[in-house]
């Protein structure tokens, strides 16, 4: 370990315990034992108990529970398709709507089409009328 390393770690650890004593002074203590650890817990309302030993029942895979899961998965998918959330539109399109003031502009999210690689945007359905 170099001088200077070894000069900053007892630095630190002065600095650690002029802390340490600065806190004990305050609040007109000479040094701290476990009972005085544990009446400061307890003003914060920790209380000391034994380890209980427990278990935690987890439904998830009860037969209710996953005929239910499955009738509400099917019925979802079904309904999706009629809940739209979010509109993509070319950047063509959102510059001239843009323009027209129907859209903030430079909002959205831009991207390429992953298929036509055409330069395009996608809005929230909140963020537009």
């Amino acid at each position: 370990m170099a001088q200077n390393e070894m000069v900053e770690n007892n630095n630190a650890h002065i600095g650690e315990y002029e802390m340490k004593k600065n806190i004990l002074h305050r609040y007109g203590l000479t040094k701290l034992c476990p009972s005085t650890v544990y009446k400061w817990m307890r003003q914060l309302g920790f209380t000391y108990e034994p380890k209980r030993t427990g278990y935690y029942v987890d439904g998830h895979e009860k037969p209710a529970t996953v005929a239910y899961r499955k009738d509400f998965v099917q019925q979802y998918l079904m309904e999706e398709v009629q809940i739209y959330r979010w509109i993509q539109i070319t950047e063509e399109e959102a510059e001239r709507l843009e323009e027209a003031g129907e859209i903030k502009p430079d909002t959205g999210y831009c991207y390429d089409h992953p298929v036509t690689s055409l330069p395009m945007r996608e809005y929230h359905v909140d963020t537009c009328d």
